[in-house]
């Protein structure tokens, strides 16, 4: 019995020595512990704060124990406080309570855990957070991120409007599934390369989405995300393509322009040459690299030329421009017409020459052949002049001179008659006759010769022109003239032209005259008068039925004072037609005849 109470004992002694070494360990790991302790009875009193409970609330235990806890106390779940400490610093823990005992009565123990840091980087996260997704949303480049599988991770608004599709559609969906049109693309080829060989890409394109040309920038973020930003550069790309084009043509227009080009430097050393102008010096590009413009320039038009330059150089002029002679590789000179032009880069770096070369030799022989030209022109017009004024002294000797005596002979035929015809025969009265009848055909002679020589002096009058009305007008005087004759005009109405009316009146009557003339003794006498078209012209015509002539005479009827074969028995001095011939080429036209022996004749004119 005793050795059974002393093992009892025992054991009970090693198991309150447990018990206590447990208990130890407890509290050890309770003074220990990172987080606080605090035990509350049901009265909401503090009975236990542990060392880490004190760091918390930044109060020794003495000033806790007994204290009000001051926060709900609620088990199931955890709790965020925020707990004002000395000089108003504040803790944020996350509290979770269970229930226990205290001296033998419900109790709560609440575990605090200081999450104050955590909580400022969540908020430094969220700040950034949000600074990043404004500045996303703000810039205007276009963005979004890929993780390793091409989900898409963010977009801002510049992407959605290139996707042409919401963010919230496209978040968490494979890109490549979503536009499978652009796998194929360079956008592909070079995100690939940014994935698999963790490197930046930068690359234009177009997009397969829009057409639109993007500047693209990826970078990889770690082994799990891409980052992506690219840029609209449609509007660059169109003026750098219209750039292009337009040096394209620029140097099209260069290299094939039908003139010289050149361009120069300060210096006068040759940069740039066309074709054109080493076809006109005769140089090839390298051997002209060698030499300056002084070098080309004929020594008589050097000193002009750098005088024309210097005024260029010194921003005097704008563009200077002079006729000037090259020497050619062969040593011949070669007359040039150089308009030379300053160009003054915006930038600042070295100005240059633009010259425009052009070869004036064919133009220069044929200024040196208009003053031997003109010279000789300037001689026949004293000639002209000279025989201008004795035209006139002829026309004096004619008018005056020559119409005098005839009028005496013609008095005195008269006079004679008049007194002595009862006493004279019959052969001197016809004599007498013939006398009389000769002086007044030298008379319409002499008057024919004084209009013919008047027609090529004198300005024109020009203005409108009714030739159908001139035409009938002839037409009445010549039937009153001879009313015996029975003479059918045809003449068109309407036709109205410019020129000189009187000269034209002239024109119409000697016309108009010598189909009247050549149609004596046809019982069915026909003239007529009107307006045909040749080559997209009107032309005039007077035709007749009378005795037409040989074609072969055709130009010798314009000739003054040339009769044709047969024309003997009509009356005329054989400078009518030559009349009609001067009027019309003073209004810039021509006259010509058809006809046949016989049958009639058509006289046509046009008027320039």
């Amino acid at each position: 019995m005793f050795e059974t109470n002393r093992r009892l004992k025992a054991q009970l002694e090693e198991q309150i020595k447990a018990l206590q070494a447990c208990e130890a360990g407890f509290h050890n790991i309770i003074a220990r512990s990172a987080d606080g302790i605090v035990t509350i009875d049901r009265d909401g009193s503090i009975r236990f704060v542990n060392p880490a409970a004190e760091a918390i609330f930044d109060r020794k235990k003495e000033e806790l124990l007994g204290k009000p806890f001051g926060f709900p106390v609620a088990t199931g779940g955890a709790t965020e406080l925020e707990i004002l400490q000395r000089g108003k610093k504040a803790s944020i823990v996350e509290m979770r309570v269970v229930e226990t005992e205290w001296q033998g009565s419900p109790a709560f123990v609440a575990t605090l855990h200081d999450i104050t840091d955590r909580k400022r980087r969540e908020e430094q996260l969220r700040v950034t957070t949000d600074r990043l997704h404004s500045i996303l949303g703000s810039i205007t480049d276009a963005y979004y991120a890929v993780d390793s599988q091409w989900r898409l991770l963010e977009i801002n608004p510049v992407a959605e409007r290139v996707f042409q599709r919401p963010a919230a559609e496209l978040l968490g969906k494979v890109l490549w599934d979503e536009y499978p049109q652009a796998v194929d693309l360079e956008f592909y080829r070079q995100f690939h390369i940014a994935v698999s060989e963790k490197k930046p890409v930068h690359f234009e394109a177009p997009s397969a989405i829009s057409g639109r040309w993007y500047e693209t920038h990826a970078y990889p973020r770690g082994a799990e995300m891409l980052e992506v930003f690219f840029r609209d550069i449609t509007l660059r790309k169109s003026a750098e393509e219209a750039l292009r084009e337009s040096e394209e043509r620029f140097r099209a227009t260069f290299d094939q322009a039908a003139v010289g080009i050149a361009h120069l430097d300060l210096d006068g050393h040759w940069l740039r040459i066309n074709q054109k102008l080493h076809d006109i010096l005769g140089y090839r590009e390298e051997e002209l690299r060698k030499l300056t413009l002084a070098d080309i320039t004929h020594p008589e038009d050097l000193k002009k030329s750098l005088k024309s330059f210097q005024l260029l150089l010194n921003d005097v002029v704008r563009y200077t421009s002079l006729e000037k002679r090259y020497i050619r590789k062969d040593g011949s000179a070669v007359w040039v017409n150089v308009t030379v032009s300053k160009v003054s880069p915006t930038d600042g770096g070295n100005g240059y020459f633009v010259a425009v070369v052009e070869d004036i030799s064919e133009r220069k022989k044929a200024q040196e052949e208009v003053e031997v030209l003109n010279m000789n022109l300037a001689a026949h017009a004293s000639e002209l002049e000279a025989a201008n004024r004795e035209l006139e002294a002829f026309n004096y000797t004619v008018s005056h001179d020559l119409r005098k005596p005839l009028t005496i002979i013609n008095g005195y035929c008269q006079a004679i008659r008049g007194q002595c015809g009862d006493r004279l025969d019959p052969e001197c009265i016809r004599y007498l006759d013939e006398t009389y009848e000769g002086t007044l055909r030298m008379n319409r002679l002499i008057d024919a010769l004084l209009q013919f020589s008047h027609l090529t002096r004198g300005e024109l009058n020009r203005g409108t022109v009714g030739l159908c009305g001139l035409a009938r007008e002839v037409a009445l005087k010549l039937s009153r003239a001879e009313p015996d004759r029975s003479v059918s005009f045809h003449i068109t109405d309407g036709i109205t032209v410019y020129g000189d009316k009187e000269m034209l009146r002239v024109a119409l009557e000697n016309l108009l005259g010598n189909a009247w003339k050549y149609t004596a003794g046809k019982e069915d006498a026909m003239i007529e008068f009107g307006v045909t078209e040749r080559e997209g012209e009107p032309v005039y015509f007077v035709r007749d039925n009378g005795a037409g002539f040989d074609m072969a005479d055709a130009e010798k009827m314009f000739i003054p004072f040339q009769r044709l074969p047969g024309s003997e028995k009509y009356e005329g001095h054989g400078i009518g037609l030559a009349t009609v011939e001067r009027i019309i080429k003073r209004h810039g036209g021509r006259v010509w005849a058809e006809g046949e022996p016989g049958k009639g004749a058509t006289f046509y004119f046009n008027l320039g």
